[in-house]
C-alpha cells in the first residue's frame, strides 16, 4: 500500500507519529496547520482573507484605469462614503439610524415568521387530512410575487414598521414551513413504530426522534431564509418609507450614486454573513451528534 494511503486511513490524533524526525520546528507548525482538524477553519479563514484582499486589490485597480469608477465605484470611494454617510450631521441621517430600522424590522418579521412555520410545520406534519386539503391555498398564496402583497399590507396596516415586518413575516414562514414540513414527514416511519412498540410515549418520540431527525430540514429552511427575508425589509422600504436602507437605496438610485448603492449592498451582505454564522454555529451545537465527514480530505507528509 502507498504511503499516503495509510495515512489517509490514519485518526487525526495519530498522524504525529508518522513525521519522519527531523520535521521540527516551524515545518512542524505547518505540518499541523495543515493537516489538524481542530484548526481546519484557521485554513479556511485563511483562505477566505487571502480571496477578498486578491478582489478588493483588482477591483482598485481597474476602477478609474480600464472602467469607469462612475459604473463600479473603487474601494477607497467606499471607505470614503462611508464614513461622509456615517456623519450623525448627515442631512439625510446617520447611516446607522437608517441601518437599524431595517435590522429591527427584519429581526421581528424572521423571528415571528419562524416561530410560527416550524410550529405550523409541526402541527400539520401530524395531521394528514388537514394538511392535503390547505395545502393548494398555502402553495398559492406562497406562489404570488411578496412585492405584490406590500401595497395592501400598506393599505392595511399603514406606512409604519407593520406592513414592513408583516412582509418579511410571510416570506420566512412559508420557507421555515415547507422545510419543517418536509423534514417531519421524511422521519422514518420505521423508527417511530419501532418506538411506539418498545413504549416510547408521543412525547419522548417527538424529542429522540422526530426533532432530531428534522433539524437538518429546519435548520436549512433558517438558513435560506434569511436573504429572502431581508429582501422583504428592503422591498416594503423601498416602496414607502422616510428611512431605512431600503429608503436610501432608493434615494441613491434616483441620485445614479453608485457608490452608496454599492456600500449599501456590501452592508447587507455583511450581515446576512453574520446571522448566517450564527445559525451555523447553532445548528453545529444542536447537530454535535452528526459523525463528522472526513471525505475528500487528504493528508500529505512534508517532504
Amino acid at each position: 500500500m502507498a504511503k499516503t494511503d495509510e495515512v489517509k486511513s490514519t485518526p487525526p490524533e495519530d498522524l504525529d507519529l508518522l513525521l519522519p524526525p527531523e520535521v521540527t520546528g516551524a515545518r512542524l507548525l505547518w505540518w499541523r496547520v495543515r493537516n489538524a482538524e481542530e484548526l481546519r477553519w484557521v485554513r479556511v479563514a485563511a483562505l477566505r482573507l487571502i480571496f477578498g484582499v486578491v478582489m478588493i486589490v483588482l477591483w482598485e485597480a481597474v476602477s478609474g484605469r480600464l472602467i469607469d469608477h462612475r459604473t463600479i465605484s473603487s474601494p477607497s470611494l467606499l471607505v470614503t462614503s462611508f464614513f461622509e454617510i456615517s456623519d450623525p450631521a448627515n442631512p439625510d441621517g446617520s447611516l446607522w439610524v437608517h441601518f437599524s430600522y431595517t435590522v429591527e424590522n427584519t429581526f421581528w418579521g424572521y423571528l415571528l415568521g419562524a416561530l410560527a412555520g416550524i410550529l405550523f410545520g409541526f402541527v400539520l406534519a401530524e395531521i394528514d387530512v388537514v394538511a392535503l386539503v390547505i395545502e393548494p391555498f398555502i402553495m398559492a398564496f406562497n406562489g404570488v410575487p411578496r412585492i405584490a402583497y406590500a401595497p395592501l399590507f400598506i393599505a392595511w396596516f399603514g406606512i409604519e414598521r407593520q406592513p414592513k415586518i408583516i412582509l418579511v413575516m410571510t416570506i420566512v414562514f412559508f420557507l421555515t414551513f415547507v422545510s419543517t414540513f418536509a423534514g417531519i414527514r421524511g422521519v422514518s416511519r420505521d423508527l417511530i413504530n419501532v418506538s411506539r412498540v418498545l413504549g416510547g410515549s408521543k412525547l419522548a418520540i417527538l424529542r429522540k426522534i422526530v426533532i432530531p431527525s428534522a433539524s437538518p430540514w429546519i435548520f436549512n429552511g433558517l438558513k435560506i431564509s434569511i436573504p429572502f427575508g431581508m429582501v422583504g425589509a428592503i422591498v416594503g422600504e423601498y416602496i414607502i418609507a422616510d428611512k431605512g436602507l431600503g429608503y436610501l437605496l432608493q434615494r441613491y438610485n434616483n441620485e445614479y450614486y453608485t457608490t452608496g448603492l454599492i456600500l449599501i449592498i456590501f452592508l447587507l451582505m455583511i450581515l446576512v454573513i453574520m446571522v448566517n454564522q450564527v445559525l451555523n454555529w447553532a445548528e453545529g451545537r444542536a447537530l454535535r451528534w452528526r459523525p463528522t465527514s472526513r471525505m475528500g480530505q487528504e493528508t500529505v507528509i512534508p517532504g
